[in-house]
């Protein structure tokens, strides 16, 4: 392994643990609204419209990236 590459590799690396903390806080703070700003009627409701917004980001990023 050259140096050139072990640098793209940490390069790398940094980016994807900056987007893991985002999802993880992004996720918590979904979490949190759900289960304890929402009425106990709507929770579900409110679950649900939080996931499937995740759902539509995660798509839009799979066709930009591409596989």
């Amino acid at each position: 392994m050259t140096a050139s590459s072990a640098t793209l590799i940490l390069d790398v690396s940094k980016s994807y643990i900056l987007v893991a903390f985002s999802e993880i806080f992004a996720s918590i703070t979904g979490l949190e609204y759900a289960f304890t700003k929402a009425p106990v009627n709507m929770r579900s409701l409110v679950m649900s419209v939080f996931l499937f917004t995740s759902a539509i980001s995660a798509a839009i990023g799979e066709a930009f990236v591409g596989a």
